[in-house]
C-alpha cells in the first residue's frame, strides 16, 4: 500500500474544481471591479497579477490532462517505489502554503481596525489560498506522472 493512496479520482476533481473556483473568487471582483477603490487596495497585490493567471493556465492544464489520462496518473501516484519520495512535496507544499496563509492572518488581525474590512479580506486572501493549494495538488500530481512515467 502506497503512502499517497488516499489520492483517487474524486480527490483529484475536487482539486481541480477547487482551484477553478478560488481562482474566480479571487479574480472575478478585480476584474469586474465589484468593489471599491479602498477594498481593492486592500486586498489585491499592486504586482502578481499575470503571475496568477499564468498559474490559473498552468493548473487548468495540469487538470485537463489528469481528466484525459486520470488511470494513468493515480496508477503513478500509487506506485510504493516513488510515492515516499514525492510524498514530501505533495503534503508539504499545501501545508507550507497553508501556514502562510495563518501568519498573514495573524498579521491581518493587528492590521485592521474595523471588522468588515477584515472580513472581506479574509474572504479573498481564503480563496487564494485555495487556489493555490488546489495548483499544488494538481500540478505536483502531474510533475509526478511525467517524472515516473518513463519508469512504467
Amino acid at each position: 500500500m502506497s503512502f499517497l493512496s488516499f489520492v483517487d479520482e474524486s480527490f483529484m476533481l475536487f482539486a481541480g474544481i477547487s482551484m477553478i473556483i478560488g481562482f474566480l473568487v479571487w479574480e472575478v471582483p478585480r476584474s469586474l471591479k465589484l468593489l471599491s477603490e479602498e477594498h481593492e487596495k486592500l486586498i489585491y497585490p499592486q504586482t502578481g497579477r499575470v503571475f496568477d493567471v499564468f498559474l490559473f493556465v498552468v493548473g487548468l492544464l495540469s487538470f485537463v490532462f489528469y481528466l484525459f489520462n486520470r488511470n494513468e496518473v493515480l496508477n503513478a501516484l500509487v506506485m510504493p517505489t516513488f510515492s515516499l519520495i514525492f510524498s514530501i512535496a505533495y503534503l508539504g507544499i499545501p501545508s507550507l502554503i497553508f501556514l502562510g496563509f495563518l501568519k498573514k492572518m495573524a498579521k491581518m488581525l493587528d492590521a485592521y481596525q474595523s471588522l468588515s474590512r477584515f472580513m472581506i479580506c479574509a474572504f479573498f486572501d481564503f480563496a487564494h489560498t485555495v487556489f493555490f493549494i488546489s495548483f499544488s495538488l494538481v500540478f505536483v500530481a502531474i510533475a509526478f506522472f511525467f517524472f515516473v512515467s518513463s519508469y512504467l
